[in-house]
């Protein structure tokens, strides 16, 4: 499945106040994310074509994430 990059970010940002605030701390880490390796990941993610080597990189990413 090919999906555009815009694709996974639609609705995002429609919570913002007006002045472009973010509600809440952790819309603000998303975005941050987002705004800087996010969308590289969603970029090069699909490009990986053995879904076993997929599935490895997310359970490496999980690993990662529940050691710090």
């Amino acid at each position: 499945m090919k999906a555009p990059v815009p694709y996974f970010f639609e609705g995002f940002g429609e919570g913002e106040h007006a002045g472009g605030f973010i509600e809440s701390a952790s819309e603000k880490f998303v975005h941050d994310f987002l705004m800087t390796e996010g969308i590289e990941l969603a970029e090069a993610f699909p490009r990986i074509k053995v879904a076993k080597h997929r599935r490895k990189i997310l359970d490496l990413v999980r690993a990662l994430a529940e050691s710090e």
